[in-house]
């Protein structure tokens, strides 16, 4: 890396550690976390230490000068995933080893109100930008905030993140951040949550429509463009059984002969560049006929053997379809140029907007871990796991309880 700067790696820890705990030494939000605590440094070390073995240095990235004078802790918008379960149990355990059980569980309730309001399109997030009170206002901090903001420039990714000292504001403000939401704690300060303006990141919010049926092929090649590297497609649809012609074929079938017949609304982004399909609850049974059809395309497609096999290994994952009213979320595709962009979060927004209007809840199935994310941003739990066959891939089924009355987090 160019202009002064090194990405940082596991070896940088302790260095990284003592940046932040000198920088942060009198920042609001921190003397809030520790203040009256017996040992308010070694709780910031101990809490930045797990912070950065168990989030930051396996899933985001730490830029670092080259004079280590200043350090920035982000994810990058084009990171594939975030920290897995096991990976959050142990930064809480330290969490609450460090401030205490009681304070802990007061800091945690506080995080619970900032963390909804998080942005739910897909975005690059800055956590840290610390530089040593010695080198402060030599330009150091905008050094390292311009490599993330070029990054995303680069890649017209939008960028989110928070402060809990209003100094900083002008600085991001300078790169084109405005402010978008305050929070107070409970007791003293407050969060000032920021977010890039949009129009300057590239993340202006997609407009969604309804699909006519003129749009049929359009979707059917947003779809088989966006899951051409799903576990589940290459499972059923290996690249060398027919190639893309037939899962061409096979995705429009689905789409004319099993979704459309149950009643299912096909959302667009305007730009033609993702597509979601969704059943509302009671929708109508398919009539025979469709059912037939779908099914012998099926068999044919990929031979009455496999076809059959098929038919036997999905019949479980099936059956754990909630039977009480819902939104069903089918499909959730967006054209692999254009991921990253915030459109499925606009797409999947738009998509469970009748669990409000309804009062119900909403359930999906993903074959893809990458999803998960995602779908857990918009308030989905996992709640089961099936494996498909002896070999295939492991379906996730996701539920959204029913949500209150008011905006969706979207």
């Amino acid at each position: 890396m160019t202009n002064g700067l090194r990405i940082g790696t596991a070896a940088d820890l302790d260095l990284v550690v003592d940046l932040l705990v000198e920088a942060f030494e009198h920042d609001p939000l921190i003397e809030y976390m520790f203040g009256g605590h017996p040992d308010p440094d070694g709780a910031h070390r101990a809490i930045a230490a797990a912070n950065l073995r168990y989030n930051w240095i396996p899933y985001g990235e730490i830029v670092i000068s080259d004079d280590e004078r200043g350090a920035m802790l982000w994810r990058r918008p084009d990171a594939s995933a975030g920290p897995s379960r096991w990976d959050e149990l142990r930064s809480r355990r330290a969490f609450f080893q460090a401030v205490g059980l009681r304070r802990g569980l007061r800091l945690r309730s506080d995080a619970k109100r900032i963390g909804p309001r998080h942005p739910t399109w897909a975005r690059a997030e800055v956590a840290f930008i610390g530089v040593g009170p010695a080198s402060q206002g030599r330009g150091l901090g905008t050094r390292l905030l311009r490599h993330a903001v070029e990054t995303c420039d680069a890649q017209q990714a939008g960028m989110f993140l928070e402060t809990g000292n209003e100094r900083n504001l002008p600085l991001y403000k300078r790169f084109g951040f405005t402010v978008v939401d305050k929070v107070g704690t409970r007791r003293a300060g407050e969060v000032v949550h920021v977010a890039t303006a949009a129009a300057e990141r590239g993340m202006t919010t997609p407009v969604i429509r309804r699909a006519t049926a003129d749009d049929i092929g359009l979707v059917t090649d947003i779809l088989v463009d966006a899951f051409a590297d799903d576990p589940l497609i290459n499972y059923v649809l290996p690249p060398g059984l027919g190639g893309p012609r037939l899962r061409r074929r096979r995705r429009r079938a689905e789409i004319e002969n099993d979704y459309l017949p149950r009643g299912a609304e096909i959302l667009l982004d305007q730009e033609e560049r993702g597509a979601l399909i969704r059943e509302r609850p009671a929708g109508p049974k398919p009539p025979a006929l469709s059912a037939y059809r779908y099914r012998l395309d099926f068999l044919r497609a990929l031979g009455w053997r496999r076809g059959l096999r098929m038919e036997r290994e999905w019949h479980p994952i099936e059956r754990k379809h909630p039977t009480w009213p819902h939104v069903y979320i089918g499909e959730l595709g967006v054209r692999r140029e254009h991921q990253g962009q915030g459109i499925g979060s606009a797409l999947l927004a738009a998509g469970l907007e009748p669990c409000k209007t309804l009062g119900v809840g909403a359930y999906l199935v993903t074959s893809n871990p990458a999803n998960l994310p995602l779908y857990r941003r918009f308030g989905f739990e996992l709640v089961d796991e099936t494996r498909m066959g002896r070999n295939g891939p492991i379906f996730r089924s996701m539920w959204r309880q029913p949500q209150p009355s008011g905006p969706d987090r979207a």
